[in-house]
């Protein structure tokens, strides 16, 4: 719900900037302090931790396609034609917020 919320947001703020975004950018964009280059350790946990969340919310996923397909009787393969492109784009469209 929360990603959702997150893309009504985005949605709402765009179109009411004419779909060009806001004016004013921050010059820097970074939350830790560090030079040019990140650290190395930074880089290595960030995409552990993205394979490792992207890892969890594909198994919830078909997991959850395959008891809603059971409950609804209808074949997992037609839910997943439907389901899977809103769930790969909902994300992109995220990454596009933050």
């Amino acid at each position: 719900m929360l990603l959702v919320g997150a893309y009504v947001f985005y949605v709402v703020r765009t179109v009411s900037f004419g779909g060009e975004g806001p004016e004013e950018v921050p010059e820097e964009l970074w939350i830790g302090p560090c030079g040019e280059q990140p650290p190395l350790l930074a880089v290595v946990a960030q995409v552990l931790g993205s394979l490792g969340v992207m890892a969890a919310g594909a198994y919830y996923f078909v997991d959850a396609v395959e008891r809603g397909s059971a409950s609804l009787g209808i074949p997992a393969g037609l839910i997943s034609l439907i389901l899977a492109p809103l769930a790969t784009k909902l994300p992109e469209k995220f990454n596009s917020v933050v």
